[in-house]
Formats: C-alpha cells, sequence, structure tokens
C-alpha cells in the first residue's frame, strides 16, 4: 500500500494556530506509515504462527473435521493471503482517509452472530488492558486535527473489523474464518502496545500535547 494515497486532498481539517494544514498531513502520513510498519510487522506474525496454532484451537474438535478446516485455512492463506492483505490494507486506509476528512463513507460492516460476540470481547479487552495510552492518543489526535475523533484508524475495534472484513476474500467458511479471529487476537492484538507506542511517539516527536485541547 502506498502512504502517499492517503492525504493527497485537501481535507475539511480546521487549522490551529501554530498547527498548519501541510504539517497536519506530514504528522498524519508519519504515524500512518510507522503504525502500518508494526501491524504488517504483526501480521506477518499471525502467518508464521498459524499452522501450529490451529492444532491447538482444533484440540478437541472430530479428527476429520479438524484435518479439514485445517487443511482449509493453510491452502486458503497460502492461494489468497495477498488478496487478504490487500483488503486489510484498503479498510485501513479508508479508516485514515475518514478520520482526516478525506473520506465520509466507511467499508467497514459489523459481523453478526458469534462473530460480533467474539470481536466485541477482544475489543473490550484490548480496550480496558491499554485504556490510559488510548485515551492519551485520542487526546493528542484531537488536538492535531481540531476535533472529536470517534474512532480513530488504530482503535482495537477497528483493526479487528478490518481483520475480520479482509478474510472474506480467503474463500473460507464462517466458521473457518471465526477459528482464525482467536489468532489474530494472540498474535497481533496482544501485542497491541506496539501499535499504540508507534502512534504515540509520533506525536511526542512532533511536539502535539494532549493538554493543548
Amino acid at each position: 500500500m502506498s502512504d502517499n494515497r492517503i492525504l493527497e486532498q485537501d481535507a475539511d481539517i480546521v487549522e490551529l494556530p501554530g498547527v498548519s494544514l501541510k504539517r497536519v498531513r506530514v504528522i498524519v502520513r508519519d504515524m500512518k506509515q510507522r503504525v502500518d510498519q508494526q501491524l504488517n510487522y504483526l501480521l506477518d506474525g499471525l502467518l508464521d504462527n498459524v499452522a501450529d496454532a490451529l492444532f491447538e484451537e482444533l484440540h478437541g474438535v472430530d479428527e476429520e473435521c479438524a484435518l479439514t478446516r485445517h487443511f482449509n485455512i493453510m491452502r486458503a492463506l497460502k492461494l489468497h493471503a495477498k488478496s487478504y492483505r490487500s483488503e486489510f490494507d484498503l479498510l485501513s486506509e479508508r479508516a485514515w482517509a475518514i478520520m482526516v476528512g478525506d473520506e465520509t463513507v466507511p467499508m467497514l460492516h459489523e459481523p453478526r452472530g458469534d462473530a460480533e460476540a467474539m470481536i466485541n470481547d477482544f475489543d473490550r479487552r484490548t480496550s480496558t488492558h491499554y485504556k490510559v495510552l488510548i485515551k492519551d492518543l485520542t487526546l493528542r489526535l484531537e488536538v492535531l486535527l481540531a476535533g472529536e475523533c470517534a474512532d480513530i484508524p488504530m482503535s482495537p475495534r477497528i483493526i479487528l473489523l478490518n481483520f475480520w472484513q479482509s478474510t472474506s476474500k480467503l474463500n473460507l467458511s464462517y466458521d473457518e474464518r471465526m477459528l482464525l479471529l482467536p489468532l489474530f487476537y494472540r498474535f497481533v492484538m496482544d501485542r497491541y502496545g506496539k501499535v499504540l507506542a508507534a502512534a504515540n511517539s509520533t506525536m511526542l516527536e512532533h511536539d502535539i500535547k494532549a493538554s493543548e485541547l
């Protein structure tokens, strides 16, 4: 994904004293690049560990069913990993574009059933664990963008929804996609602090302080 595709237009951002529109875009672009770098690293880690982790997830399931699901998932990741990662990048880029006002229509769709319940649970756990860091980042973003940030693109919920929706490109059944959600939580969201650190360090380096709000 090209980091230059986002923020190419003039967004509807109020220019603050001392924070020019050009500077806002430079900071956001820098932050996005660092966040993407961390997410890509974590997603690569998920792919590297998914085979062994799946055996743990499928423990206790009927052997024939477990083998079939394991084979289907590994085959899908081998054949369609590029499409799934491209979709994840596209959804992520749209979330960033919405935050800065370049886009208004989200591409994400709320899941239903077990996926909804699991995503809600993982979102709650991650948001609770990193509550202080998320609040600090949100306040800094509101200072930078001179407005309220309801859904920041690196929020736990947005990342979880991005992943779930991108797995639709793997041509797996609903139940097979559900098996990937706990693995995503384990190998990506359990290391979510790296994503927040990348975003917050960018703000600190550019001297954007939450106390300015």
